[in-house]
């Protein structure tokens, strides 16, 4: 079966790509430029990936949607890697897959194939919860009181594990007095009790929704903004919300409570 790819961009560069991928696996089932139509072709061509030729606005807005509400088919964005402050606007759009702008279509393909490979085994643990899960690590740090370091530990682990190539999320469930986001340098709009009152059993893909995604590539839900509204957050909600990310995962960290 071939890797079917939608090719998203202005049209002048997804010709110049549409070219310079050659390859029996793989075919071009399309491309759109215009964000309005990204949704119905996806649905129409159900493509494997996804690749945006460009970083415009547009394209990252796309990103989003795609990120959201087509979770099976994976965004992959060709960009400058040297401008920091693009790459965390892509990243923040949802995608987890960028490569250099300028890279040579044999390398191209090879990644797409690597990419692609990658994505079908997260497909297929999806399929198979019990597979996946009993490969994906939860680890829970806790600290005596508050003040000792806990929350820096579980930081700089979610990045250090990111950055060797793991796919990590980072749970704040120190309801008092989390700090995650402020060492992270973020704070997002949704919480734990956004996600709860919204989704009763959710699953993986529902829960990514209200993931924020750090710059090192580590998946952040935060603790409720006020520490009174985690009174109705049960221990049993959370747990159910962790065994739904070992399914994608391979690393979740839970900043415990202190004491």
């Amino acid at each position: 079966m071939k890797i079917k790819i939608l090719l998203l961009g202005i049209p002048e560069k997804c010709s110049q790509i549409k070219t310079q991928i050659k390859d029996d696996e793989i075919t071009i089932v399309g491309y759109v430029v215009d964000e309005n139509q990204v949704l119905n072709e996806i649905n129409r061509t159900m493509p494997d990936l996804i690749l945006i030729t460009d970083t415009s606005p547009m394209a990252l807005r796309s990103c989003q949607q795609i990120y959201l509400l087509r979770p099976r088919s994976v965004p992959i964005v060709l960009s400058d890697l040297e401008d920091s402050d693009l790459m965390y606007k892509i990243l923040q759009s949802g995608v987890h897959y960028i490569l250099p702008e300028n890279i040579e279509p044999i390398n191209l393909i090879a990644e797409l194939k690597g990419i692609y490979s990658n994505e079908s085994n997260r497909i297929l643990a999806l399929e198979n919860t019990g597979a996946k899960s009993s490969k994906s690590k939860v680890i829970m740090v806790f600290g005596p009181k508050a003040g000792v370091g806990k929350t820096t530990l579980a930081v700089n682990m979610s990045i250090k594990l990111a950055q060797k190539n793991n796919k990590v999320v980072i749970l704040d469930y120190d309801f008092q007095s989390g700090d995650v986001g402020i060492l992270l340098g973020m704070n997002p709009r949704n919480t734990i009790l956004e996600l709860i009152q919204e989704q009763s059993n959710p699953n993986v893909d529902t829960i990514r929704q209200f993931l924020s995604l750090h710059l090192s590539g580590v998946n952040f839900l935060p603790n409720p903004h006020s520490p009174e509204y985690g009174a109705s957050i049960t221990a049993r909600q959370v747990e159910s919300i962790i065994a739904a990310l070992r399914v994608y995962y391979d690393y979740v960290i839970v900043d415990a409570v202190s004491g």
